[in-house]
């Protein structure tokens, strides 16, 4: 009984809330009706949140994944490669009839994090989706594209 009592406060301890609103004082009644329902620490504004880097300026909200990518370069060894112009190029073709991918995990975990991108960089959106719809039976093909989509990656970062 006191290890399930010691489980669910672990599990209360690590849970965040993120309030987003278009001014202060519409978060503020907000705020204080989940301080009458939970003890809550206010850590101020945010500037990081699950991998997606927030910027404010006059004009809004900018939402970024640098970092992300940077780790998804580094993670596929892809950090010094020759980056390409498009995230598909014109004759790519999703060839069903390639030989098999041998890990069809990695596949899965890659176009796991490329739909997760999606989220900040929509001009990645159709190329995802076109892997995607092969993540059960990938094939060797597949993988050559998924790879060129991350090579195109190198030109986002230099806006």
């Amino acid at each position: 009984m006191v290890l399930f009592s010691l489980l669910y406060w672990s599990m209360l301890m690590i849970f965040y809330v993120l309030t987003i609103g278009s001014s202060i004082d519409d978060l503020l009644p907000v705020k204080e009706f989940l301080h009458t329902q939970f003890t809550i620490k206010d850590i101020g504004q945010a500037h990081y949140f699950l991998g997606v880097e927030l910027a404010r300026s006059d004009v809004g909200l900018y939402l970024n994944q640098r970092k992300y990518v940077l780790n998804l370069l580094s993670d596929s060894s892809l950090t010094d490669c020759k980056p390409v112009a498009t995230p598909l190029s014109r004759d790519s073709k999703f060839d069903v009839n390639s030989s098999l991918l041998h890990d069809v995990d990695k596949f899965y975990h890659l176009v796991g994090r490329l739909l997760y991108l999606g989220f900040t960089t929509p001009d990645i959106s159709h190329a995802t989706q076109q892997l995607s719809q092969f993540v059960q039976v990938p094939t060797e093909a597949h993988w050559s594209l998924a790879f060129h989509l991350l090579r195109f990656f190198p030109c986002l970062l230099e806006d």
